[in-house]
This record gives C-alpha cells, structure tokens and sequence, in this order.
C-alpha cells in the first residue's frame, strides 16, 4: 500500500497525531466535502472546477461546520462523537462506501480499529480511539482511490 502524507504538514499518516489538519484531511478525505465560496460541494466537484477550496459553511448529515479562519471543523481526532460519524459513514452505507464490518480494540499499546469488507481489511493503530478511527478512514479512502484508478491529490 502506498504511504500517505498530511498535504498541510507533511506528517505521515501512520504516525500522524492529532491535530487540526488531520481534522481536515478527514473530512476532507474521508467525509467528502470542501466547501468554495461559502457553498458546500463534493471535493472532487472543487478540485476540478474554480478557486482553491476554503472551508467556510458545510452542512452535512444534519451538522454544519466551520474551517478554522470561520469557526471549526469536527474534533474527530479528539471527539468520540465525531469520530462515530465516520465509523457510521462506513458501516451503515453513506455516500456509497457503508457496509463495511468495524471493530475497535484496546490494548496495551493503545487501540486498533480495524473495518473489513469483501476480504479487504484496513486497520491503524493510536493512543486513542478517535485517533486509530481517523488513521484507519482516511488510509481506506485514498487507498480505494488509487485501487479504483481515482484522483488522489489529498496527500498522496
């Protein structure tokens, strides 16, 4: 598997901790949104066409959220309830990417969240939960994308 970097700090995914662009790479990546002139659109709708993406209003799953110059965008690195909305767009088929199984386990050296599906099993390890959450969302999206030939300019 390719290794992905952060593209605000550089940091590799592995061994990324939390922080606020790590926050934006998940939803960025793994969520799907970017928003260009205070309108929310897909990403890659934002990639293709017009200025550079800024994050200023997204509304979302019944949620809206704010960049950092507007506000803030979810703590899913630090939050467990945010971090849930990730593990619910992949276990329960939002955005076309649901039905994988999850599973998230403590150990000694922290915690593992681990999703499998069709014989595909993508996991990463943290100190926290929240954190193996977002590390694991974020390697199976920009790995699916280069498996399916898609666009990977987030980080790659």
């Amino acid at each position: 598997m390719p290794e992905f970097c952060c593209p605000w700090c550089q940091t590799a995914l592995a061994a990324h901790p939390v922080a606020r662009c790590l926050d934006r790479w998940v939803l960025e990546a793994v969520m799907g949104y970017a928003c260009v002139e205070g309108e929310a659109i897909p990403v890659e709708i934002s990639r293709r066409d017009g200025p550079e993406p800024h994050l200023k209003r997204i509304w979302s799953r019944g949620a809206t959220w704010y960049c950092e110059e507007c506000g803030s965008v979810p703590q899913f690195c630090e939050e467990m309830a945010a971090a849930w909305q990730v593990v619910a767009s992949f276990s329960e088929g939002a955005d076309g990417q649901g039905g994988y199984n999850v599973e998230l386990q403590g150990h000694g050296d922290g915690w593992t969240f681990h999703m499998f599906k069709d014989g595909t099993c993508y996991e990463a390890m943290a100190p926290t939960p929240m954190l193996a959450i977002c590390r694991t969302a974020i390697r199976a999206c920009l790995d699916r994308a280069v498996t399916d030939g898609g666009p990977v300019d987030v980080g790659q």
